[in-house]
């Protein structure tokens, strides 16, 4: 799906092999509370990619790509901050602090 210049999915799988194969995650839209969009730079060559995860086209570093899975979904689970996948995709790092949940320690003390 595409939404002013960003292109969208629910599919973690997809999020996975856009994530492995560079893709820039611009970040997690919570709207719906029953799951997870996947928000991407719109980029030349993302719509390929899609169209040949879903013809099972795709050949990707098998441990890298579950590396990758097992980031995202600590991702979506956790509301502590936002991490960014690296270059090699093999780490991720925290670069910011999720807003709503200093407002809500703010809150509590």
């Amino acid at each position: 799906m595409i939404m002013n210049q960003n292109f969208s999915t629910y599919d973690l799988g997809l999020a996975t092999v856009l994530i492995t194969l560079k893709y820039e995650l611009l970040k997690l839209d919570r709207t719906n509370p029953k799951k997870v969009r996947f928000v991407f730079r719109e980029v030349k060559g993302i719509e390929k990619a899609m169209v040949d995860y879903f013809s099972d086209k795709i050949k990707l570093p098998t441990l890298t790509l579950f590396n990758n899975q097992k980031t995202l979904k600590n991702r979506i689970y956790s509301d502590v901050g936002f991490y960014a996948f690296p270059k090699n995709n093999t780490q991720f790092s925290r670069i910011e602090n999720n807003p709503e949940r200093q407002e809500s320690d703010k809150k509590a003390t």
